[in-house]
């Protein structure tokens, strides 16, 4: 229960302390989604011994749900690796193993009908805001920058996860100008600046993801590119 509310919190350290604390005894009836939140928290960390908890997850859990975001995570920890052959090996098994019902799961079987990965900083952000990490993701972002990313899929998710990060960080101000002409020029992006803004208001800097409709505080999509992308599932994390 405090691993589970503290990872649900961003408190990634403690909940590696008290899964840290589990019983070891064999003769316990085994518990695999400890495992596989053991792994989690140890993945947020990039911490890649993470791959032998999904493993011990899978080993043991006897269910449908949450294999195929075991054997995608088992993938994130070999592509992080640098073993692209491991990567695609776990997603082919993603493809085959367990039901998708649940979002992670469906999430686990999109990429692994795709075969593409995202690029390494864009997952190892993901993976250190969600534990908590802003600071690290930050300063992981920051070195990275948006000029090595070329689609249009990569360097939205680079200003998303940005946002994110920042609005983590309490820098509302900055997070809610991360998708502004300063990182993304209308030259550049010209889809991103077909709706006319306005300067934000005090409410919109605490809460910088409320959305209005009428002058959107972030900047829209056009008609056939919003109905693009609300056929894909949301960004995780």
């Amino acid at each position: 229960m405090i691993a589970s509310v503290a990872m649900q919190s961003a408190r990634n350290e403690e909940a590696l302390s008290a899964l840290s604390k589990q019983p070891l005894d064999p003769n316990l009836l085994p518990f695999p989604h400890l495992q596989f939140m053991h792994g989690t928290a140890k993945l947020r960390k990039l911490d890649l011994e993470a791959a032998r908890h999904f493993q011990s997850f899978l080993n043991q859990y006897k269910g449908r749900n949450g294999i195929k975001e075991a054997y995608q995570r088992l993938a994130w920890c070999a592509f992080l690796k640098g073993d692209l052959q491991g990567y695609q090996r776990h997603l082919r098994q993603a493809l085959s193993q367990g039901a998708a019902e649940t979002g992670a799961d469906k999430n686990a079987l999109k990429e692994a009908q795709s075969l593409r990965p995202a690029p390494a900083t864009l997952l190892k952000a993901r993976l250190l805001f969600d534990g908590g990490y802003f600071q690290k993701a930050l300063l992981l972002m920051e070195e990275q920058g948006i000029k090595e990313y070329q689609s249009l899929e990569h360097r939205l998710e680079y200003h998303y996860r940005m946002g994110r990060i920042l609005h983590g960080l309490k820098r509302f101000l900055r997070s809610h100008r991360q998708l502004s002409e300063k990182h993304c020029s209308r030259e550049k992006c010209p889809f991103l600046f077909c709706m006319q803004r306005r300067p934000p208001n005090r409410h919109d800097l605490r809460n910088p993801w409320k959305t209005r409709t009428s002058k959107g505080i972030l900047p829209a999509l056009p008609l056939h590119e919003s109905r693009r992308l609300s056929n894909q599932p949301a960004p995780g994390g």
